[in-house]
C-alpha cells in the first residue's frame, strides 16, 4: 500500500508523538527508579539513621489471581535513644474486579509462618491510558509504527504498612525462603523473594547505620 503526502505527513505527526510519549517515559522512569539495592541515609532533622531496600514482585505463586504487581519499601530507622523499629510499606496493584486486601497477612519463613496486622493507608481506583499503534508501509517500501488510538485500563492500587518484630527479622536470616502471603476475597496470593532478594534484605538487616 503506497501512501499519499497527507498521509505521510500524519504518520510523521504519529512518529514524533510516539517519541514525546516515550522521552517522557523515560524521563519519569529515571526520576522515579530506585536502585534494587540497601540505601543508608542520616535525617538530622528528625535525628534518625535510615536504611532502606525497595523490591517488586511481578507475579504470585498462585495462578489465576487478581494479583498484577507489588513493590515493598523495607525501612529500618535507628533513633538517637538506641531503639529501632522495621516498616514495610507496601503498593499492591490488583486488577479492576479484585476484592481489597484483608487487614492481615502472613510471612511464610521456610516451615514457619507469622501472622501481621497491618494499617491500610489508601485503597484507590486507578484510570491508566496507553497508546495502542500499527505498522504501516510508506512510499519507500519502510514499515513505520504510528499511533492508532488509545487503550483505557483500569484496576486498583492498595498501600499498606507494617512492622516486623525482632522474632521474624532473626528468623529471615537463617532462613532459605522467605514469602508474603495475602487473601483478596476468595484468591490467596503469595509472592517469593528470589534468592538474589533474599541475601539484600538479610543484608539490610544486618546493616548498621
Amino acid at each position: 500500500m503506497l501512501l499519499k503526502p497527507k498521509k505521510l505527513v500524519v504518520i510523521f505527526l504519529g512518529m514524533i508523538a510516539i517519541f514525546l510519549l516515550n522521552s517522557c517515559v523515560l524521563l519519569m522512569v529515571g526520576m522515579t527508579r530506585e536502585p534494587n539495592r540497601v540505601l543508608v541515609e542520616s535525617d538530622r532533622i528528625k535525628n534518625i539513621d535510615r536504611v532502606r531496600l525497595n523490591l517488586q514482585h511481578n507475579r504470585s505463586e498462585e495462578r489465576r489471581t487478581p494479583f498484577l504487581i507489588s513493590w515493598q519499601h523495607f525501612l529500618r530507622e535507628f533513633r538517637g535513644d538506641s531503639t529501632n523499629e522495621f516498616t514495610v510499606f507496601e503498593t499492591i496493584r490488583m486488577a479492576r474486579r479484585s476484592y481489597p486486601v484483608e487487614p492481615n497477612i502472613f510471612v511464610l519463613i521456610d516451615n514457619q509462618h507469622f501472622e501481621i496486622s497491618v494499617n491500610v493507608l489508601t485503597v484507590d481506583r486507578i484510570r491508566q491510558t496507553t497508546p495502542t499503534t500499527s505498522n504501516v508501509l510508506t512510499a519507500d517500501s519502510v514499515y513505520v509504527r504510528v499511533v492508532t488510538g488509545m487503550q483505557e485500563s483500569l484496576f486498583w492500587e492498595s498501600r499498606i504498612s507494617y512492622t516486623l518484630n525482632p522474632e521474624i527479622l532473626d528468623a529471615i536470616l537463617g532462613a532459605s525462603r522467605v514469602q508474603f502471603r495475602y487473601y483478596s476475597g476468595p484468591y490467596m496470593i503469595t509472592t517469593r523473594l528470589s534468592g538474589g532478594e533474599l541475601r539484600r534484605l538479610k543484608r539490610m538487616i544486618r546493616t548498621q547505620p
